[in-house]
């Protein structure tokens, strides 16, 4: 992702270790986004009925991720 966006675009937070990739922060994302107005991010969810397209980034200034770690199904035991 880091190399679509690039580094300084790239935030990670609750991160509590350097990723040379990004800028990470241990603090919540809240902390970081608190004095921007909702309307000006887009919640990305996997389970949205409508897909991302390039003219969104016209209307909100700042896409978040969120439990993208977390979405996988869980892996059988072998």
């Amino acid at each position: 992702m880091s190399k679509l966006v690039g580094k300084d675009r790239l935030l990670l937070t609750n991160f509590s270790y350097a990723f040379e990739g990004a800028t990470c922060a241990s603090e919540s994302v809240i902390e970081h986004l608190k004095d921007v107005p909702l309307q000006h991010i887009c919640l990305l969810d996997s389970e949205a009925d409508e897909t991302l397209s390039p003219a969104d980034a016209q209307t909100f200034d700042y896409f978040l991720f969120g439990g993208i770690l977390g979405n996988g199904k869980p892996a059988s035991n072998i």
